[in-house]
């Protein structure tokens, strides 16, 4: 538990602690600016997906990749001692390993929503994406309500950020097809690249360990929230290390993910996160009476012609490379 911790709080630490907060200049044009249109949250993901992706290759992210990377490698290494001493903990502390969920809410026989029934479960749930989008919701709804452009836009950002991961994470697993510590048959887990959909869908846990969805967007939450409000990350950054490493222990504990499946989660909630809100606030100020979201668009479109985006073939179930050429 404790290697755990301390590998998500330094992954999560030495990315978000890698920009500077901005001036005050800069958080009141955020609080002022205008309110980015809803169908944002969907239309922005290929923009959202190529920033990220230039991003990550910039020579000054080599250093936190190489991070990353290598803490994977050190985990993997010790995954099977970390699920078995994570488990033990489990038990001896009366939490269990497995997951209850019960029906929270239901319309007629369909069940809308059901939550744990125990505190292993409810560790779990801290990862669940429900709990992101409620507070992109309520950031929606707080800053229409209020007038307030910041935290509206903080609550798009947040959505658009969740969308563009989830698109990846769900590509990387299944071009990894890693077997969650429930269903593996070999230690550590066995692999089976290029999963297909058909076959990933039969028996998903066989195959979509690595990386971790639910760490990717507990850390998407709280990067689009820390590069809005720069002026909390005293309280934001020991708060996100706690949860990641909370949560962390909780899915091993359930047998639902590997240690090593967490830093590249890490790493792709903060590069899709910090995408999102950068591909509007980067402009502002740009050009007078110009949002920062038409800036933002306007100079995507000078600097980048072609996008290579991910992509599923569902006829056959195999991922896919899309490159799109601007005009």
């Amino acid at each position: 538990m404790k290697l755990t911790v301390l590998t998500l709080s330094a992954c999560f630490l030495f990315f978000t602690h890698a920009d500077e907060m901005p001036p005050q200049s800069v958080r009141s044009a955020r609080t002022q600016e205008p309110f980015l249109p809803l169908h944002n949250v969907v239309t922005d993901i290929p923009a959202t997906a190529w920033l990220g992706l230039k991003n990550s290759f910039r020579q000054d992210a080599l250093p936190g990749w190489a991070l990353i990377l290598g803490t994977s490698a050190v985990l993997y290494k010790y995954d099977e001692d970390i699920l078995n001493g994570i488990q033990k903990d489990g038990r001896d502390w009366k939490l269990g390993n497995s997951v209850n969920y019960k029906s929270a809410l239901n319309i007629g026989n369909l069940t809308v929503l059901s939550l744990p029934r125990d505190t292993a479960g409810w560790l779990y749930f801290m990862g669940d994406g429900l709990i992101p989008v409620t507070v992109s919701v309520s950031m929606l709804g707080l800053g229409y309500a209020n007038s307030n452009g910041r935290l509206y836009n903080t609550g798009i950002e947040m959505a658009d950020g969740l969308l563009t991961g989830a698109i990846f994470d769900q590509m990387i697993k299944h071009i990894t097809g890693r077997e969650s510590p429930s269903a593996h048959t070999e230690a550590r887990g066995a692999w089976h690249p290029m999963t297909s959909f058909k076959t990933y869908r039969s028996n998903t846990a066989k195959y979509d360990a690595m990386p971790s969805g639910h760490i990717m967007t507990a850390t998407v939450m709280s990067t689009v929230i820390e590069q809005n409000y720069p002026e909390y990350n005293d309280y934001m950054y020991p708060f996100e290390a706690v949860w990641l490493g909370v949560l962390g222990f909780g899915m091993i504990n359930v047998g639902v993910h590997w240690a090593s499946d967490y830093p590249l989660g890490i790493a792709l909630g903060y590069v899709f996160g910090k995408a999102a809100v950068d591909l509007h606030r980067q402009n502002v100020g740009d050009k007078v009476g110009e949002s920062a979201a038409d800036g933002h668009r306007r100079r995507l479109a000078q600097s980048a012609k072609w996008r290579f985006l991910p992509g599923l073939d569902t006829s056959t179930g195999q991922t896919t490379l899309n490159a799109l050429r601007g005009f």
